[in-house]
């Protein structure tokens, strides 16, 4: 293949530490794919083990693997870095640790392009590595209603932000670029500022109904470090507030965002040990009254946790802790 094909997608992988994953994930792009017209661009983010060893090898092999190497300052700004340098028509952010089906980008390519959308939603398979279990993700379940049409964010504005995982997803580059899409330099919930404000920009987001994706979950993975996560939970709820009111359709689905982060509050106040509990618990206080000075208090009653959150606003963390255990002791019964 001539080196002067127009590329087609432009995968960005952040890479880190993951020696032990990397050639997966790169052979399940490169040589079980029928879509030819692609570029690999790995930005390894400083690592320590043998992943520079196996890009190096991978680049002088294939042509259409491209090789970043920086200082380590996260996965956020690494993608940054490969968006900058892109050229496919499409983009698509693949996790390192994460590898897709034969065929995909094919498949994923002829339905973006023939629906001349922003976005492209697919489903996964969630492979948690500790237990050797394997779930089908039905990330697209919220948007089924449009039996498998394109569809504008405004008609899906009580679906819209469901879900928020940043890798189960194809964008047309030309759109990312139009609004700006650019991931938070942090280490934590780099992701969700620029997701929750492109959906609030774009015109038509498309769905396929297959699940293409493997997302790897292991034990050490950032998703599950606890370094400045409380911190970060909400520097991050009041930085994508505040610039999706900026954006074309934000007061909007403004509404669904706050849905999803004072959702997303309980699964990690369930993860996390007793002693971040606390602090975490305390500063979610705080968001609550912001929302409902800004909001109204009808987000809070509306939400499908409302009963949760008024027992925030009330008792300290310990009380809601020992009330939680007796509802759910009673309703076992």
């Amino acid at each position: 293949m001539s080196q002067s094909v127009e590329n087609k997608i432009s995968i960005i992988i952040p890479v880190y530490n993951v020696e032990k994953y990397l050639k997966r994930c790169l052979d399940s792009l490169l040589s079980k794919q029928s879509l030819r017209e692609i570029e690999l661009i790995c930005i390894d983010d400083e690592s320590s083990d043998n992943c520079p060893k196996i890009l190096d090898e991978y680049a002088k092999n294939d042509f259409r693997v491209k090789v970043i190497y920086k200082k380590n300052e996260g996965q956020g700004v690494a993608r940054n870095e490969g968006l900058k340098i892109a050229t496919g028509e499409y983009v698509f952010f693949v996790d390192p640790d994460d590898w897709i089906e034969p065929n995909t980008l094919q498949i994923c390519y002829d339905k973006i392009k023939a629906e001349d959308s922003d976005v492209l939603f697919f489903n996964a398979i969630k492979h948690y590595e500790k237990v050797n279990k394997i779930v089908k993700y039905d990330y697209i379940a919220p948007y089924k209603k449009f039996n498998g049409k394109p569809f504008h964010p405004l008609d899906a504005k009580d679906v819209l932000y469901k879900t928020s995982a940043h890798v189960f997803k194809i964008y047309k580059r030309k759109s990312l670029l139009k609004y700006k899409f650019q991931y938070a330099e942090r280490k934590c919930w780099e992701d969700h500022l620029p997701y929750f404000c492109f959906l609030a920009n774009c015109e038509k987001i498309s769905t396929l109904n297959k699940n293409v994706y493997n997302y790897l979950i292991r034990n050490n993975s950032s998703t599950f470090t606890f370094s400045n996560m409380i911190e970060m939970f909400f520097v991050d709820f009041f930085e994508c507030e505040q610039a999706l009111l900026n954006t074309k359709y934000g007061k909007y689905v403004i509404n669904g965002f706050l849905d999803y982060k004072l959702n997303n509050f309980f699964k990690y106040l369930k993860i996390l040990p007793l002693n971040k509990k606390v602090c975490f618990y305390n500063k979610m206080k705080s968001v609550i009254n912001y929302i409902e000075q800004n909001y109204g208090e009808d987000i809070i009653n509306s939400n499908r946790y409302g009963y949760k959150l008024q027992m925030i606003k009330k008792y300290p963390i310990f009380l809601y802790i020992i009330k939680r255990i007796k509802l759910i002791i009673q309703t076992s019964i």
